[in-house]
Order: structure tokens, then C-alpha cells, then sequence
């Protein structure tokens, strides 16, 4: 007899069992439930071993999965059944219980919710059902018969739910938060369970059916949405398997939405889940029949879909701040990686009918993925890297011009910085000079770049401008060029300067401010404010190095120059707005670079720099970094570059 104290290992244990001996455990289950001893007792039982409730409800469910009809009617068999049944109910309790899903636990809930799995459950279903109403007596015909079956699959229902919301959702039917009326719903799911069809392949037809109840309706969609789509989420290959009939199904069942009232006085959140539910089964099922993206007109269903959508994000304004039952179908859509991506997909380059509600989604998506990953271990990357390009070319809709409002500032720098972060690493995911990009990371770096002449008044902002250098360097020089022109071209472009001149005003501006008390008195600068200066001065090195358009802004200013140099000048013993050694050596290597990168680059600006300054100004400022006791590596290498590009070197 099977041995449910002793089960067959699921995958994610280590014990010395051999995978031979757990898949003969399994095939030959069915077959030992009618074996007995020639005394009728079962087989002796082994000695018990603990196991998980993961090991028990992936051992019950390959259990029933393995039982025939027969096996089911015969009556020594139920008590086994039961058995299996009462682990399987025990973990969905379990389940129903958890914040967060332990990924040792994956395994039984992918066999769980599985399609082969489940048709069986309902096959078992109709043979239980079939001997309660034997064993009923004539008169008692009208009764409706609730077997386990029933209770299992209104357990399945909640954790679905349950799984798809992070928690905020488990009754399928219910519609206020009065707990006096609990019993009253309960009661309603497994009725609403007995009417499902009889088929496990039945739930496809109910859902365009006219007859069926609403109630059952939703129930149906929660049970073909957990088997195809929260199924995905849990396992790391993507069944690329779908009933033809449930493609035609689901657009007939969210065409009848939109005969429904779009308006109603009151939304409940099980009718958004609902919705939320239809839209995923929809795109599923899209994505595997090979919908054209590029087809002149889409499906009106597909208008209707994205109703639907606006209406969760209409009734979920909040986003996720709130864990509460309301925000769950907001949060079904942001697990669906699929929604995010047929999104994407069909967006393309925001000019269809889908882009505000696409802008909106994936506005969300972005702030609100690393409460959402786990399950898939995939990054935020991974998931923009699977719809690219079309995902990299929606994310720039989402981009605005910064806000130097304080309210809601942090919030939007956050963004960025996820943003941001994405594109350096899609930077250094493809092939140099990819063309295929090129435009992409231009357009991100003039969205992206004037964020950092926002406020520093949070570390938000400090990482941020980091992250701004980084992704200038990752793009390189030809896609800098392509964004802010090409110095050496014939038609040299002077109106891309806008983002450096406001550096440049920015730089002066803290460098005259740390001098307001005089030539010799300095305001002592913040670690903070340090790294701010830095991060701009690098910004000018990298747009002088790729000898971009906008770096002539630096030749072209009338003052730069001669704030920055005599700034950089200042002796240990003078006051300084930077006391740390190192950090100010980093400052004025620096401010070194854009200086040699200025006279290499912009031969202008070495006669430029000489009507300004006598040439024994600029040797001081050199000669003042030569005679350092302690000269730091880089800036020896920035002072070659300068005397170099300048013609200092002697012969």
C-alpha cells in the first residue's frame, strides 16, 4: 500500500533514494490500493518518517492523480483517499497562511494547480457525487450533493487568489467585509462548486456560456487562471500547450463585459478580480496563437480588455501603498509578467490607444516590482529583457522632465534610478554600436540626464547621479553623439548644449557660494556635497571624451574657466571647502580632465584659455599639483593630458 508517512520525494530534497525507486513508488500506487493480505489487512506500514507539508501534499496529489474511477468507487480505497485529501486540505491552509511563498514548496504547488492533476480531482468528483446520490434515499432527490471535491476546489479558489494578490485576496465570492455574512459566502462557493461542469475541459465552455451564474463564472476563471497562468509563476519552464476552445471562450466572456454597465454604483474587488483574471487568461492565450502585433486593426475585445484595466487601475489609485483587500487585482496584473509585456508589445512607441493606460501600468510595474519579485527569481531586467526592445522603448514614456517640487520628488527620483539602472545594463548586454539601441539609449540619456541637477537632499539623489555617469560611460561615444551631436562633424550642431550649460551654471554656483565670506574663507562642504561636485565634473569629462556638441558649451562659456581654475588652485594651507585630502585630490583630478580634454579635443580653447588667463596662470595651476608632496596617480595622468593637448612639454 502506498505509504503517505513515507512519499515520494518531490525534486527538492536530498535523501539517498534513487529517482528509479521514487517514480516505482508512484506508478505502482493505484494498483496497491486493491492489494491486500490473504487476512484482508493491508500491507505492514513502514516506519514513519517526517515530512514536509509540501512532501505530503506533492505525495497526496501524485496519489489521486494516479487513481482510476474504479479505484475511486471501491470502498477500501477511501479511506486512503481521505487521507490524501485531509494533506492536501492541510496545505492549503498552510498556503493561505504564508506572506511569502518558500521556494521548496514550488514544486507541490505547480503539481497542484496542474491541468492533469485537476482533471482527474473533477473525475473524481463525479464518481463520489454519483455515490452520495446512491446512497440517498428516493425522496430526497432535490438535496445538492457537496463532496469533498467541492470543498477542495473552493480551497484551490482562495489560494489561487490568495497566491495572485500577495495575500490581500481569498474569497473568491466575497463582496463586503461584514463578518456575519462569512458563513452566508462560504455556503455560496460550494454551491456555486457544485455547478461547475462536469468535465475538468468543461471550464472553457461555461465561460461563454448565458446560463451560467455569475458566481460560478468567476469561479471557473479562478480555476483556469491558477492553472494557466499563476501556474507559470512557479515553474521555470512556460507551457506553450492551450485549448483552442478556451482562446475563443475568453473573448467571447470579456466581449460580454462590454454590454455590462462600464459604471456601476459599486465595484467590488472580487469583480475587479474578475477582470484581472479575464485580461491574463486573455493575453496568455494571445501569445501563443501568434496574434500579429503589426496587424492594421486589433480585436474590439482588445478594446474592451484595456477598459477593463483601466477600471482596476480607476478603483487602485493608490498603488500598493495600502495592503489591503482593495488593492488585489492591481497586484494580480503586476505578478502577470505577461500583462506587462503584451502591454509593451503592443505600445510599441506610445502612439496607439493602448498608451495611457500602458504609461500608467508600467509606471506602477516599475515602482512596485521589488515588492513582487521571488517567485521567478527574475530581476527587473530580466523581465524588460524578455519584451526588449519594444519594453526599453515604453520605459522612456514613463520619463519626465524632473520636478524641483520637494513633494513627490523622492518618489520620482527612485524611479529614475530603476530606469536608469536598466538601461546600463541592457548598455552592457548588446553588442557595441548595436543599431537596433543606438536611438533607444540616446533618447534615455537626454531624459535621464537632467536629473542630475536635481536637489541633493536624499541619498536617492546621490546614487542616482552615480548611476547617470555609469550609464553615460556604458552607452560609449557613438550613441552620446547621436544624442548630443557630433563635434567633428561638417554641420556642427550649437542646440544640444542645454544640459551642460546648466551643469556648468551649477558647478559655478557652488563654487561661489562655498566663497561667499571672501577669497579665504570657505564653507566647509558636506560629504554629500562633495560627491555631488564630483559626479558633475565627471558628466563634463564624458561628454568632452566622446567629443559631443554640448561639450563645446564648455569652450564657449565666458566664466567657467575662470571660476574652476583658481578654485582648483588653492593650497593645503589655504581654506578649503573640501578638508578631506583624498577627496579633494579626486575634485581636482577632475577638474584637471575636462581641462585637458578641453584644450585636446577643442583646439579653440587653448587660445581661449590663454586671452583669459596669462600662460603663467595656467602653469601655476599646474605647477600647484606638481608640487604636492603626496601627487595622487590620477592626477599625473590628468596633468600630462593638459600639458599635452596644451604644446607644454618641452622638446
Amino acid at each position: 500500500m502506498f505509504d503517505f508517512a513515507n512519499p515520494p520525494l518531490d525534486g527538492t530534497q536530498t535523501e539517498s533514494e534513487s529517482e528509479d525507486e521514487v517514480l516505482h513508488d508512484i506508478q505502482r500506487v493505484s494498483s496497491e490500493i486493491r492489494e491486500h493480505e490473504p487476512n484482508g489487512c493491508l500491507s505492514p506500514e513502514p516506519q514513519r518518517v517526517e515530512r514536509s507539508g509540501s512532501e505530503m501534499c506533492f505525495a497526496s496529489v501524485k496519489f489521486l492523480g494516479d487513481l482510476s474511477d474504479e479505484d475511486g468507487q471501491d470502498p477500501s480505497a477511501h479511506v486512503h483517499i481521505a487521507e490524501a485529501v485531509d494533506y492536501i486540505i492541510a496545505f492549503t491552509d498552510t498556503i493561505l497562511s504564508w506572506e511569502r511563498v518558500p521556494e521548496e514548496s514550488f514544486t507541490a504547488i505547480t503539481l497542484l494547480f496542474s491541468p492533469s492533476f485537476l482533471a482527474r480531482l473533477f473525475g473524481l468528483r463525479n464518481v463520489f457525487r454519483g455515490l452520495a446520490a446512491n446512497a440517498l434515499a428516493p425522496n430526497n432527490a432535490n438535496i445538492i450533493v457537496i463532496c469533498w471535491a467541492d470543498e477542495l476546489v473552493v480551497k484551490l479558489c482562495a489560494c489561487i487568489l490568495h497566491l495572485a494578490t500577495n495575500g490581500r485576496m481569498q474569497d473568491v465570492h466575497k463582496v463586503s467585509g461584514i463578518q456575519s455574512i462569512k458563513a452566508m459566502q462560504d455556503n455560496e462557493a460550494r454551491r456555486s462548486a457544485t455547478q461547475l461542469p462536469v468535465d475538468f475541459d468543461g471550464l472553457a465552455d461555461l465561460l461563454s456560456s448565458k446560463d451560467a451564474s455569475p458566481a460560478t463564472t468567476r469561479m471557473a476563471i479562478t480555476m483556469l487562471y491558477g492553472t494557466h497562468v499563476l501556474r507559470e509563476q512557479y515553474q521555470n519552464s512556460i507551457s506553450r500547450e492551450i485549448d483552442g476552445r478556451l482562446t475563443a471562450s475568453i473573448s467571447k466572456h470579456i466581449g460580454k463585459y462590454g454590454a455590462a454597465n462600464t459604471s456601476p454604483a459599486t465595484v467590488y474587488p472580487s469583480a475587479l478580480a474578475e477582470h484581472a483574471m479575464a485580461a491574463s487568461l486573455y493575453v496568455h492565450c494571445s501569445s501563443r496563437i501568434n496574434n500579429p502585433l503589426d496587424a492594421p486593426f486589433s480585436p474590439h475585445h482588445e478594446h474592451i480588455l484595456v477598459n477593463l484595466i483601466n477600471s482596476i487601475l480607476d478603483h487602485c489609485s493608490n498603488g500598493l501603498i495600502s495592503e489591503s483587500y482593495s488593492s488585489g487585482p492591481l497586484v494580480m496584473l503586476l505578478n502577470d509578467l505577461g500583462i506587462m509585456r503584451w502591454f509593451w508589445e503592443r505600445w510599441g512607441d506610445g502612439s496607439t490607444s493602448v498608451a495611457s493606460t500602458a504609461l500608467q501600468l508600467t509606471r506602477l510595474w516599475i515602482q512596485e516590482y521589488t515588492q513582487l519579485e521571488g517567485k521567478q527569481h527574475q530581476t527587473r531586467f530580466d523581465v524588460l529583457w524578455t519584451a526588449a526592445p519594444c519594453s526599453f522603448q515604453a520605459i522612456l514614456h514613463v520619463v519626465d522632465a524632473p520636478s524641483m517640487a520637494p513633494v513627490g520628488l523622492l518618489n520620482e527620483v527612485v524611479m529614475v534610478e530603476c530606469i536608469c539602472d536598466a538601461y546600463i545594463q541592457l548598455a552592457k548586454r548588446i553588442a557595441p554600436n548595436d543599431l537596433r539601441y543606438r536611438d533607444i539609449l540616446a533618447e534615455a540619456c537626454k531624459k535621464i540626464c537632467p536629473y542630475i541637477l536635481i536637489p541633493d537632499n536624499n541619498e536617492h539623489a546621490e546614487n542616482m547621479r552615480g548611476l547617470i555617469v555609469e550609464l553615460l560611460i556604458a552607452v560609449g561615444p557613438e550613441t552620446l553623439k547621436s544624442a548630443y551631436g557630433d563635434a567633428t562633424a561638417v554641420e556642427f550642431r550649437w542646440n544640444n548644449r542645454g544640459i551642460v550649460e546648466q551643469v556648468l551654471q551649477t558647478i559655478a554656483g557652488m563654487i561661489t557660494h562655498s566663497s561667499d565670506g571672501g577669497p579665504d574663507v570657505q564653507a566647509i562642504w558636506t560629504e554629500r556635497q562633495t560627491l555631488r561636485m564630483k559626479h558633475l565634473l565627471d558628466m563634463l569629462v564624458v561628454f568632452l571624451h566622446a567629443k559631443t556638441c554640448a561639450a563645446s558649451a564648455i569652450v564657449a562659456s565666458t566664466t567657467f574657466m575662470a571660476t574652476l581654475i583658481p578654485w582648483a588652485s588653492r593650497q593645503p594651507d589655504s581654506s578649503r571647502p573640501v578638508t578631506d585630502a583624498t577627496q579633494w585630490k579626486l575634485l581636482r583630478a577632475s577638474a584637471l580632465m575636462v581641462l585637458g580634454l578641453a584644450c585636446s579635443h577643442f583646439r579653440i580653447c587653448c587660445s581661449v584659455l590663454t586671452k583669459k588667463f596669462p600662460e603663467f596662470d595656467l602653469d601655476a595651476f599646474v605647477n600647484t599639483i606638481l608640487d604636492s608632496d603626496s601627487l595622487a596617480l590620477l592626477e599625473i595622468c590628468q596633468s600630462s593630458m593638459r600639458m599635452y593637448a596644451c604644446g607644454d612639454l618641452d622638446d
